[in-house]
């Protein structure tokens, strides 16, 4: 059953004094499992004359994942699902080999599923792409991990996110991020950190 805003309260995780945003549950949350972090804003273009708010994202230290920023999701007339974006940031521009290998999505593999389309036990999450997708499969223990980290995603996608970045998209399976998606990300922590690891791997060696 999922957890009410009350039980993630009394966990102490988050809703501590001064936590307006769900930026600052992710430092929070982030700083119960010893990792250190700030909410960081940054001006889009013509941000004074548009009035839209800045973009905030949340900055880690010391970590494979250096960035989080949270895709909050739209309304249901211009449906987009919610995501937990984990940022890898490079000293250089992505090669165009390294653009095509670091391409791949999350696939659930279940057990006894009803009429052989829906439901059954999770064993195991493998992964379909390109290069990184091989890496992230030989990884047997962090697949094992993903397993008990299913609940708090539909699917990972891992692809290029601009000319010196990668993405690692956790995609929610509803079209709003929560505290509750926050708590579970962050109790996971160690397990996308480690994409993240695999991610610049691969593409550092191009």
């Amino acid at each position: 059953m999922p957890e009410s805003e009350q039980d993630l309260r009394q966990k102490g995780y988050i809703f501590e004094e001064g936590v307006e945003s769900l930026e600052d549950c992710v430092v929070t949350c982030l700083r119960h499992i010893g990792v250190e972090s700030e909410v960081v804003e940054t001006p889009k273009p013509g941000f004074w004359i548009t009035k839209k708010p800045p973009k905030t994202m949340v900055r880690l230290t010391g970590k494979n994942v250096d960035e989080i920023r949270l895709q909050k999701g739209r309304g249901s007339q211009n449906y987009s699902p919610a995501e937990i974006q984990l940022w890898v940031l490079l000293d250089k521009p992505l090669a165009r080999e390294a653009k095509k290998e670091a391409k791949a999505k999350s696939k659930a593999i279940r057990q006894n599923k009803k009429l052989g389309i829906w439901g059954g036990k999770l064993i195991d999450v493998e992964w379909v792409g390109s290069r990184i997708a091989d890496y992230l499969n030989q990884d047997m223990e962090l697949r094992m991990k993903l397993v008990d980290a299913k609940e708090g995603f539909d699917h990972i996608k891992i692809k290029p996110g601009g000319k010196s970045a990668v993405d690692i998209k956790i995609v929610l399976g509803d079209d709003h991020v929560t505290a509750r998606e926050v708590v579970i990300m962050t109790d996971h922590f160690s397990s996308y950190d480690r994409i993240a690891k695999h991610v610049r791997e691969v593409v550092s060696a191009h």
